[in-house]
């Protein structure tokens, strides 16, 4: 009789636990299958009618609760003496080629691969420096004491875990991050140099209409069809020199890099809470991947043995964080951290959807109007 009692309040928990981990399906198929070349299959492409407002000040928001921009929240002259101080750092850059597509927001415009590369400075990209052009590249860093010359009240250092460089030069306008977001971490973003246009979705729309699906911390698109993007509302922001961008962790945020020289820092703050769900997903999934995955490693075979050294945030950090001790060894400037499993959902998902160069740059088209109308 006990037990026949119990079946209500098991009935009842297991449909709680249902409900709970329901927007989350796609990241436990992932899980059990561990199969990251994964996309929703059907769609005939159309150009969205797209629902655009504006990402409000950080002044009239709850801080972390959405994205929020600060106008001029680092003044000129600590951007020109950061310049100054870290012109000369080569960087290790990608080619992006301008004969190819754009990119749209829910899919990026070339495959990942290592091959036409170029060792490019900032003062490179800013003196247009034409071997330069048409190549791009994220996830570098410099040392802790490049970056204090750039600490205000807006930026405090002691904030963040970790850095990332995001450094190139497009010939014309280019998605340089498709839609995507990452579960244990939120981001302060500082343009420095050139101008982004952002868009962003709500979280809940991410693993809702795109089922969404967690390959560790990246949470990627299984439904890459841009006719869904008319069936929400996106925040939108153009930023320049100066600006200082915030969003929440797990906020998917997709990029367009403006042409000409381009030079973004996102400052990262770890802020993992295994006790919610879509954490504890994250974590899990987390461990598939790594389990899952044959080639996850820092890459230093681009790093010119004469000029490397171990550069990076954790490098004079007062405070080093798990990460920075992690890419202490490393010479962040030119290593690739090269997740396989990444790039197999992206190069299959580029493979496997219909793509339009005219959808592209009508999506562009419509969020490159409505900031230069509206800002």
């Amino acid at each position: 009789m006990k037990s026949t009692s119990l079946l209500p309040l098991i009935s009842i928990g297991l449909i709680g636990l249902a409900y709970v981990l329901y927007p989350y399906r796609m990241s436990l198929l992932y899980i059990v299958t561990m199969n990251p070349r994964r996309i929703k299959p059907g769609c005939t492409p159309t150009v969205p009618k797209l629902n655009l407002e504006h990402i409000k000040s950080c002044d009239e928001i709850v801080p972390d609760s959405e994205p929020c921009v600060i106008r001029n929240a680092v003044p000129r002259e600590q951007l020109d003496q950061f310049i100054a101080n870290v012109g000369d750092n080569n960087f290790n850059l990608k080619r992006i080629p301008s004969e190819g597509r754009m990119g749209n927001p829910l899919m990026e415009p070339h495959y990942l691969g290592t091959d036409n590369r170029a060792d490019c400075s900032v003062n490179d990209l800013i003196n247009r420096n034409p071997a330069c052009l048409d190549h791009y590249t994220g996830f570098k860093s410099l040392n802790y004491s490049h970056y204090t010359v750039l600490n205000n009240t807006n930026l405090d250092l002691n904030d963040f875990s970790r850095t990332d460089i995001f450094i190139g030069y497009p010939a014309k306008p280019k998605v340089t991050a498709s839609f995507h977001s990452n579960s244990f971490e939120k981001s302060s973003t500082l343009q420095l140099v050139g101008e982004k246009e952002w868009l962003m979705m709500k979280p809940t729309d991410y693993f809702g209409l795109f089922q969404a699906f967690a390959l560790g911390a990246y949470n990627a698109a299984y439904s890459v069809c841009v006719n869904d993007l008319e069936k929400i509302t996106m925040q939108t922001v153009r930023t320049g020199p100066g600006d200082i961008l915030r969003f929440p962790k797990a906020w998917p945020h997709h990029i367009y890099s403006l042409e000409g020289p381009n030079v973004m820092i996102n400052f990262r703050s770890f802020d993992m809470r295994p006790w919610l769900p879509q954490d504890f997903v994250a974590v899990i999934s987390e461990i598939v991947s790594a389990f899952n995955s044959k080639d996850i490693r820092i890459r230093t075979e681009f790093c010119n043995p004469d000029e490397a050294t171990p550069t990076n945030y954790g490098q004079e950090n007062p405070k080093p964080h798990f990460f920075q001790r992690l890419h202490k060894p490393y010479d962040m400037r030119c290593v690739d951290i090269f997740n396989s499993n990444i790039v197999q959902y992206k190069n299959y998902a580029i493979a496997n959807s219909i793509q339009s160069e005219d959808i592209d740059e009508g999506i562009f088209n419509q969020v490159h109007a409505y900031l230069a109308g509206n800002q």
